[in-house]
């Protein structure tokens, strides 16, 4: 067939095929992964970091571990719901309970309110931790039984910014929350709303109008989300971020 020959793997073949279609190629590497890099630490820090990497390595702590912290903040019985079950991180672990995997940077955090669990990646390995608190030099972990504060500057080394995020909302929530939604999940985003300020009183049922997304864009700018006036997960998890209902992160340490 005319113009579709078959390259037979051969790379060189591939490269001429798509040299002919005016295609951008990027050579790949046989065997290269891509890594985290673990940044240099500076001269002047050089102690400091590693009694960070000999912490690290002598505690390993797991997932697992962080997860239990993590689920004893919310005060959350092993009945409810395990470090395993957690783990898996569905959108809603068990009704009223929610999960969120996803990436950001300390300000982020500092931001949604709530302590995290965060993979730290030491020269020994990953470990896993619960970020704790956030200020504007220093954060608090906790790893294992044990809570200590580091620089800002040393987390951003070993953290590439992953975090996963546990939350309580109400249960019956239908996300995503968009334009021209009524209804039960509605209501309640306008109360939340109105008690933060962003909404003015309401007369007659409650509907995701242009002032909703107006202020759920607000919200979104204000916590460094997308502003695209949904309210979906990490939207909610915002929302939710400074209640009283669950530990807050400490802003002073």
């Amino acid at each position: 067939m005319g113009g579709g020959g078959d390259t037979g793997g051969d790379p060189a073949g591939v490269l001429v095929l798509a040299a002919q279609h005016g295609a951008r190629v990027r050579r790949h590497r046989p065997g290269r992964q891509r890594r985290h890099r673990h940044h240099a630490c500076p001269q002047r820090a050089l102690p400091r970091c590693r009694a960070l990497d000999l912490r690290l390595a002598e505690t390993r702590a797991t997932e697992a571990s962080a997860w239990n912290r993590l689920l004893a903040l919310w005060l959350l019985r092993a009945d409810e719901v395990d470090a395993e079950q957690a783990a898996q991180c569905p959108p809603e672990i068990i009704p009223g309970i929610y999960c969120l995997r996803s990436r950001g940077n300390l300000d982020k955090l500092a931001a949604i309110g709530r302590p995290v669990i965060v993979p730290l990646r030491g020269e020994s390995g990953t470990s896993w931790a619960v970020l704790l608190g956030v200020d504007v030099l220093r954060v608090r972990l906790g790893m294992g039984g044990d809570s200590f504060d580091i620089d800002r500057r040393q987390l951003e080394r070993i953290w590439n910014g992953d975090f996963v995020a546990l939350w309580k909302a109400q249960p019956w929530l239908d996300l995503p929350l968009r334009r021209g939604d009524r209804g039960p999940g509605m209501d309640w985003l306008h109360t939340q709303l109105l008690g933060s300020g962003q909404l003015a009183p309401l007369v007659g049922p409650a509907q995701y109008d242009d002032d909703v997304v107006a202020a759920v864009r607000r919200l979104q700018t204000a916590h460094g989300l997308q502003p695209d006036g949904i309210l979906g997960l990490e939207t909610l998890l915002a929302l939710t971020g400074e209640g009283e209902d669950g530990p807050l992160l400490r802003r002073r340490l």
